[in-house]
């Protein structure tokens, strides 16, 4: 192998390494968006929970 054909290798290799990164990080925010709208789920359930049980205590 020569020279100029490692060097093509490397940078073969470093745009593979770096779409692999790329990917990574794509699938960490698209946790971390899921996890937020979960979280806005979550605390929507809280909100009309809350809102039923003041409901039904204050017209008791």
């Amino acid at each position: 192998m020569s020279i100029k054909n490692i060097f093509k290798k490397i940078e073969e290799l470093e745009k593979e390494i770096l779409g692999i990164k790329m990917a990574i990080l794509l699938k960490d925010k698209r946790n971390i968006i899921e996890k937020d709208e979960d979280d806005s789920i979550v605390d929507e359930v809280r909100k009309i929970r809350k809102e039923n049980w003041v409901k039904k205590y204050a017209s008791s």
